[in-house]
């Protein structure tokens, strides 16, 4: 299985199945927000000892407010990209960014 899963959708399907692809001692980050997902907790979380963690930024009303803000003072937020790297290169995107060595990065897929 796998060490790590990122589960971005909200999906209730996606949300128990990513549990069931992790290997002992995953872990597991979950920042799409859906509806409720039957997860079996004895199987795949006690026995496995998963540690999941739960990222939240904003509403879809907070991301509308902010893109209208950058949008009418034509803010550059091209200035806030300082790398960007293929996505062949994203181990080295990752650990550059987890260094804290970078502004936000982007990975460009062609």
């Amino acid at each position: 299985g796998a060490t790590a899963s990122l589960e971005t959708s909200g999906n209730p399907t996606a949300r128990q199945q990513v549990l069931e692809c992790l290997r002992p001692f995953a872990r597991c980050c979950y920042v799409g927000v859906g509806g409720p997902a039957e997860i079996d907790f004895n199987r795949d979380v006690i026995f496995k000892v998963v540690t999941i963690f739960g990222s939240w930024t904003f509403s879809k009303a907070e991301l509308i407010e902010i893109e209208r803000f950058f949008v009418d003072t034509k803010a550059p937020l091209n200035k806030l990209i300082t790398h960007r790297y293929p996505l062949d290169q994203a181990v080295q995107a990752f650990q550059d960014f987890d260094g804290a060595t970078t502004g936000k990065c982007v990975l460009v897929m062609d």
